[in-house]
């Protein structure tokens, strides 16, 4: 596994999005089917109070009790699902690089999926693969 925070993992072939289900139970989803992860800022209007479930039955949160104290959250899109599901990691830049070295696309909220591919932020995350730093002065 090369990232575990507790709630969320990233193994080397799924994302795995623990205590998803109620009561309890996670949700494994293979890389192969995210189609794209969509990076937003957590607010209080974006679901940052929302310490799990669903508010508009399209995203639904797993179970962070630490989610009101984060600032970014991760929207996945996955093939032939309706429901979104929304994770809030600890180190949110691990995880978008980990997504990147598996092939799935993390884009900015607001941002074509076609961008994506093209963002600084897609060519920051490969030079973190490449042993960079993500931390700009």
């Amino acid at each position: 596994m090369s990232y575990d925070d507790g709630r969320v993992a990233c193994t080397d072939d799924a994302l795995v999005i623990r205590w998803y289900y109620f009561p309890f139970g996670d949700k494994r989803i293979p890389y192969a089917n995210i189609q794209q992860v969509r990076r937003t800022e957590l607010t209080g209007m974006s679901g940052r109070y929302r310490l799990w479930g669903s508010g508009d039955f399209v995203h639904w949160a797993n179970l962070d009790p630490d989610r009101p104290s984060k600032g970014v959250a991760f929207v996945i899109s996955t093939s032939g699902r309706h429901m979104r599901p929304v994770i809030t990691p600890n180190d949110p830049d691990a995880v978008a690089a980990e997504l990147v070295s598996h092939g799935v696309t993390v884009a900015l909220a607001g941002q074509s999926h076609a961008e994506a591919g093209r963002s600084e932020l897609q060519q920051d995350l490969a030079g973190c693969l490449q042993g960079g730093d993500l931390r700009r002065a």
